[in-house]
């Protein structure tokens, strides 16, 4: 078996098989929350049981320390994780010979991002984050609400039941009451859907949406071919088209719904804008380059296209 028993981990004031200050910590994380302990209990199955989650993980040089659920201190070297995916909040990591490790999945962890990168033989990776339209939506459904308000309060919903109960279907109050709901609800979708926050690491692209995300659609990697990288023109209608920028993005292996009403075949995440005509846009290529390589170590996707 790959796991070994340990009586202490890295770091604790006793001794043991492996005392207190025998490894260097790299990564640590205590505890889990209490929605990550309800999350946990109830997605637990036969072959992941609750029990066997690990509370508190430690990540060394050469090992990865976990003190369980259920109380079990133990073992395994870096070197037997083969492989990782995301499962309804856990991340589950295949062990040689062994019982899987289970962690609760969390946003900012440096744990995950040192396993993720002993199981691919690699340097560790930060995730990367980029948000898209969220000042835009927030003005826009801040303007949205103050319209209906206004015009709400000049066509109030009473005054418009009078007007349909005499038969006055199209009376001013009604369709100026229709309209003031229109806008509040236009609103509140622009705030609740428009903006979206992306999070991407080496278990899933993870993309929030709203102002306050609140509704988050996560897809595996395996699900993406490559990064891309494409040239961004703006064609006004009289003159020449003028290079504006580039997209940086991630193209799926088949069209697949990335937090979005219908199936898309790629998705832009990122976008450089390039200097004023006529400067040096070397940089700005850099930078898009950068991110788009960023992604594709992260995801382990084929080299990136374009650009």
């Amino acid at each position: 078996m790959s796991w070994e028993t340990v009586e202490a981990l890295p770091g604790a004031a006793h001794g043991g098989a492996f005392r207190g200050g025998a490894e260097p910590i790299v990564a640590e994380r205590v505890g889990l929350r209490a929605v990550e302990r309800l999350r946990l209990f109830w997605h637990s199955d036969p072959d992941h049981p609750f029990g066997r989650t690990a509370e508190r993980v430690v990540v060394t040089p050469q090992h990865v320390y976990v003190v369980r659920r259920d109380g079990t201190k133990a073992r395994v070297a870096l070197d037997q994780l083969h492989g990782e995916r995301l499962d309804r909040g856990r991340v589950i990591y295949g062990v040689r010979d062994g019982d899987d490790l289970l962690l609760s999945y969390r946003d900012d962890c440096a744990v995950q991002v040192r396993l993720a990168a002993a199981v691919r033989g690699a340097d560790p990776v930060e995730p990367w984050r980029g948000s898209y339209g969220l000042w835009s939506s927030i003005v826009l459904s801040v303007m949205a609400w103050a319209v209906g308000g206004l015009v709400y309060v000049s066509h109030p919903i009473g005054e418009a039941i009078d007007r349909v109960s005499n038969g006055l279907y199209f009376a001013e109050s009604v369709l100026g009451t229709l309209a003031a709901f229109g806008m509040l609800a236009f609103g509140t979708v622009v705030f609740l859907w428009a903006p979206s926050r992306w999070r991407i690491d080496a278990v899933a692209v993870t993309r929030a949406r709203g102002v306050v995300p609140w509704l988050s659609f996560s897809v595996p990697p395996d699900r993406f071919r490559r990064a891309v990288l494409k040239d961004y023109w703006l064609r006004p209608k009289n003159g020449a088209p003028r290079h504006s920028g580039w997209w940086v993005g991630l193209e799926l292996r088949t069209p697949t719904r990335v937090g979005s009403i219908g199936k898309v075949s790629a998705v832009d995440l990122w976008f450089v804008r390039r200097d004023q005509p006529g400067t040096p846009t070397i940089s700005q290529r850099s930078e898009a380059l950068d991110v788009a390589e960023r992604l594709r170590r992260l995801l382990g996707l084929e080299p990136t296209r374009g650009g």
